[in-house]
């Protein structure tokens, strides 16, 4: 989108997101922005990393499938039926999020960091693997989705509440631990570049006040089932 790459010039500028230039996104897209033209003074750093998301939504049902099946219980002509299906499945996926998202834009990237988080998510609970290495790593990826997109918020939680039996000690590690450490790195991100101030004071009253008086009620657009509908169709055509 121009807008993200204008804000990354600005920045490289020397100009403040919020402040001096004003985008309804948290500052990761513009920042990814920023790296491209502070590195390669154009756009190129942008495309490659669009490309590599779209690459990575596409394999990530298949490698979930490939390190969830145990060696001795893969049969050779069904384990690479079901693989070769997932695979599929992800490469259609990963298209249809390219073209329902656009060209650099955050809701691609915001899908690609919550997609290896859930498949993470998952894998862990079929292996009932726990430790530090999950819970850092999902604050990670929780971290880069929230840097693209606040919404994605929703979309992880529901993916917990959904994969895993009600138990508040499991949601806790699992959602809440990796939230609170991705928050607080975050926090600690926008102070370092000084964004922090005008996060809270300008970019957050427009996006809780302006921006859903424009927009319309989050809850009755949530509730839009037709819109989920007509996705769920075209992306399954193809299936």
């Amino acid at each position: 989108s121009p807008i993200y790459l204008a804000l990354g010039r600005g920045i490289t500028n020397g100009f403040k997101p919020y402040i001096d230039l004003f985008e309804t996104k948290p500052p990761g897209i513009f920042l990814i922005s920023a790296l491209s033209f502070y590195l390669f003074d154009d756009t190129m750093l942008t495309y490659i990393f669009q490309a590599l998301v779209v690459i990575g939504i596409s394999f990530v049902p298949a490698v979930l499938i490939f390190l969830s099946v145990k060696k001795r219980e893969r049969i050779p002509i069904n384990f690479l039926l079901f693989l070769t299906s997932s695979l599929m499945a992800g490469i259609v996926l990963g298209l249809y999020v390219a073209e329902r998202s656009g060209e650099f834009q955050v809701e691609s990237f915001g899908a690609f960091f919550s997609a290896i988080y859930v498949a993470l998510f998952y894998y862990c609970q079929l292996k009932e693997k726990n430790g530090v290495f999950k819970m850092i790593f999902s604050a990670i990826m929780i971290f880069f989705a929230l840097g693209m997109k606040e919404p994605f918020i929703f979309s992880i939680f529901a993916s917990v509440f959904l994969l895993t039996e009600f138990s508040f000690r499991k949601i806790l590690r699992d959602f809440f631990i990796p939230l609170g450490i991705a928050l607080f790195a975050g926090f600690i991100m926008m102070v370092i570049f000084k964004y922090f101030i005008p996060y809270v004071s300008i970019y957050l009253p427009e996006m809780l006040k302006n921006h859903i008086y424009m927009s319309g009620s989050p809850w009755s657009r949530g509730l839009n089932a037709k819109i989920l509908l007509t996705d769920l169709n075209n992306y399954s055509i193809w299936l």
